[in-house]
């Protein structure tokens, strides 16, 4: 049998997370000031509401960063208010089969759209430190790392006139914004 709570609780819950998320993320961006490039929920996809991906923008504003949004309502929204947002979602490589994944990079590339996008990679060497801190995830490091370092991927990037940038150039764009 499922209970369902009492909306004043659940309210209160809701406005104490708000509470909880505005002071960590106004606390990061006062330590780092416009060093942070953006301000990530690497958990949860927008903020996992809406009221949190608006204090997350807001505080964007307020403070410098970039704002990564994943899910195509808030890279709507944040279009219309002239702000750059990835053009389709992101890839994360820790999705991709490890067996294979140079060779499945090289074809993402090869046929990657037009557009701003993001690639969430993890290179890491996969020695033995590698492996004792990350039992299950040092594979896809050492792949992503596989792909990366030989001159093959740079060489792709150039045939393929790919400019691969950082977070500052769309930090620059969202202060920009932030300031009209």
């Amino acid at each position: 049998m499922r209970v369902r709570e009492p909306q004043p609780i659940r309210v209160a819950r809701q406005d104490n997370r708000l509470r909880d998320v505005r002071a960590e993320r106004t606390d990061r961006c006062r330590v780092r000031r416009r060093s942070v490039p953006d301000l990530d929920r690497r958990c949860l996809a927008d903020g996992g509401r809406d009221d949190i991906l608006d204090l997350t923008v807001a505080l964007a504003a307020e403070y410098g960063p970039a704002v990564r949004i994943w899910l195509e309502p808030g890279r709507r929204k944040l279009r219309r208010r002239g702000l750059p947002v990835t053009d389709r979602r992101f890839l994360d490589s820790f999705a991709p089969d490890i067996d294979g994944k140079p060779a499945r990079y090289a074809e993402l590339l090869r046929t990657l759209p037009t557009g701003l996008g993001e690639w969430a990679v993890h290179p890491g060497l996969g020695n033995e430190e590698a492996q004792a801190i990350e039992p299950d995830g040092w594979r896809v490091r050492r792949t992503d790392d596989e792909f990366l370092v030989p001159p093959e991927a740079r060489a792709i990037l150039r045939e393929e006139g790919i400019v691969v940038i950082d977070y500052r150039p769309l930090q620059e764009k969202w202060a920009l914004a932030a300031a009209e």
